[in-house]
C-alpha cells in the first residue's frame, strides 16, 4: 500500500483543534518517525509540535545519535525533548524493558508539556511482525489482533493518562522510506534493528524472505481485530446495563445477568476492582465464571481480586490478603513524598503535604477510627471496606478520606483512578 499523503494529512488535521495546543510525537530518528513528524508539522501548523526522543543508553553512541536527531527535528520546526533512560546496564529482556522505559518516559514528557496524546510511527510492517511474533508465542485472538490505531498506552498505572495514536499503521516501511527520500527527510538506521538475537528482527527477516507471509499475517491481524473490537463493544454495552461501580472499592453485578455476560467482561471487572495491569488468562476467567454460576458458589480469588456473593448480586473487590498479608506477613505500606502524586495499589492517586506519611489498607487501623468513620466503613461490603486507602504516621491512622476521617491539619487527597479505566 502506498503512502497516501492526502489521506494521512486529512486524518491528522482532524486530530487537532482550532486553539493552539502542544502536540507530542515519538521520534527515534528512523525513517518512520521522521516521516510522521514531517506530516504532523504540515498538518498542525498552528500548534507547537514536540519531538520526544528517548536515549535508551544501551550503546556508547546513543547520546550522540539522540543529539543529532534533536538537531534534525529542530531544523524541521519541532521542539526536541530528549529523555534518557537511567539504568545500570540491561542484560536480559532488553527490548521488553526498553519498551516499558520508553513509554514511561513518553508519559512523563507528555505530562510536562500538557498533553495526553502521543503520535507514534508504527507501520504496516510493524503490525505484521507483531502478529507473527504473537502467533509463534501462542497468543489468543486479542493478541493476534496486533496493534490498534488508537489505544491507551500499555503500562498501567504509569501511562494511565496517555493515548497512543498511530497514523501510519496502513503504510509500508518501504513506501515510507521512499517518501523520505523524495521529500528529503533525513533519518538514521538503528543497528539494533538488524541484530538477529532480537525476536522482532528475526521475524522481520522471515517476512522479508516471504511476501506471502506478510500478507497472511496482516490478514490474520485484521480478522482478529474485528473480533477484538466486537468483543470490546459488547463488554462496554453490557457494563453500561449491568455493572455498578462502588467508588474506591469495586463492582457489583446482578447474579441473574451472568448468563448474558460476554467474553472478556469478567476479566475486565477483575482488573477494575484489583488495579492490575493485565487481563487474567481467558481459561482461568472462564473457570471462575463457571464457578460463580454454580449453586455452591463460594468466594474465590483471581487476578488480585476476590469474587463473592452479596445478596442477589455478585461483588468483586480487591483481594484483601494481598494488602493485609497472609500467614503472619506485615500489611503492605508505601511511603509518600510530600507534595508529590503517587499511585498506590494500581487503584488510587494520592498526595499529602505532610512528612513521614505512608499509605496502606485501612483495616489494621480500624480500631483508631471514630464512630462516624466506622459507620461510613460499614456502608461498604466486608471485603471492600478492608482495602480502602488510609494515611498512616507510623502505626497511627491520620486520615481515611473515604470514611471522612482525619486527625489534625494537613492535606490528604485520594482519587480513585479506576473510575475512568473502562468507559
Amino acid at each position: 500500500m502506498s503512502l497516501n499523503e492526502a489521506r494521512i494529512f486529512h486524518n491528522l488535521t482532524r486530530c487537532f483543534g482550532t486553539e493552539p495546543q502542544n502536540v507530542a510525537v515519538a521520534v527515534s530518528g528512523g525513517a518512520d518517525s521522521m516521516a510522521l513528524l514531517y506530516c504532523i508539522l504540515v498538518a498542525a501548523q498552528t500548534h507547537t509540535v514536540h519531538a520526544i526522543i528517548v536515549d535508551h543508553a544501551l550503546r556508547p553512541e546513543s547520546a550522540r545519535e539522540a543529539e543529532l536527531t534533536a538537531q534534525r527535528v529542530r531544523d524541521m520546526g519541532a521542539v526536541p525533548i530528549v529523555m534518557r533512560w537511567q539504568h545500570d546496564g540491561v542484560n536480559t529482556a532488553v527490548q521488553e524493558k526498553a519498551r516499558e522505559a520508553r513509554y514511561a518516559l513518553f508519559a512523563q514528557a507528555c505530562t510536562e508539556i500538557g498533553t495526553d496524546e502521543i503520535f507514534v510511527g508504527h507501520t504496516e510492517d510493524d503490525q505484521a511482525e507483531t502478529v507473527g511474533m504473537r502467533r509463534e508465542a501462542g497468543s489468543g485472538p486479542r493478541g493476534l489482533a496486533g496493534i490498534a490505531p488508537r489505544v491507551t498506552a500499555p503500562l498501567w498505572p504509569q501511562t494511565r493518562n496517555l493515548t497512543i495514536i498511530r497514523p501510519l499503521l496502513s503504510s509500508s516501511r518501504a513506501d515510507i522510506r521512499a517518501f523520505c527520500r523524495t521529500t528529503g527527510i533525513p533519518y538514521v538506521d538503528d543497528p539494533s534493528n538488524e541484530d538477529p538475537k532480537y525476536t522482532r528482527v528475526a521475524m522481520r527477516a522471515r517476512i522479508a524472505k516471504d511476501p506471502a507471509l506478510r500478507a497472511e499475517l496482516l490478514s490474520l491481524g485484521a480478522d482478529m481485530a474485528k473480533i477484538r473490537d466486537a468483543e470490546d463493544s459488547a463488554v462496554r454495552a453490557w457494563f453500561g446495563l449491568h455493572v455498578s461501580r462502588i467508588e474506591n472499592a469495586g463492582v457489583r453485578v446482578p447474579a441473574d445477568c451472568l448468563s448474558t455476560m460476554p467474553p472478556g467482561a469478567l476479566a475486565d471487572m477483575l482488573r477494575l476492582a484489583s488495579g492490575q495491569a493485565r487481563r487474567v488468562d481467558p481459561a482461568k476467567a472462564q473457570a471462575l465464571q463457571d464457578h460463580i454460576s454454580a449453586p455452591e458458589f463460594k468466594p474465590r480469588t483471581l487476578g488480585g481480586a476476590i469474587v463473592y456473593a452479596a445478596g442477589e448480586k455478585i461483588a468483586i473487590a480487591r483481594d484483601p490478603g494481598v494488602l493485609l498479608g497472609r500467614r503472619g506477613e506485615r500489611p503492605v505500606r508505601m511511603a509518600l513524598r510530600p507534595r508529590e502524586t503517587h499511585v498506590w495499589d494500581g487503584r488510587f492517586e494520592l498526595s499529602t503535604d505532610r512528612q513521614g506519611i505512608t499509605v496502606g489498607a485501612v483495616w489494621p487501623g480500624r480500631a483508631q477510627l471514630d464512630d462516624a468513620a466506622r459507620k461510613a466503613l460499614k456502608g461498604y461490603d466486608m471485603h471492600m471496606r478492608k482495602t480502602l486507602p488510609a494515611f498512616y504516621r507510623g502505626d497511627d491512622v491520620v486520615a481515611v478520606p473515604a470514611a471522612g476521617f482525619q486527625i489534625g491539619t494537613g492535606n490528604y487527597a485520594v482519587r480513585d483512578i479506576m473510575r475512568d479505566r473502562f468507559h
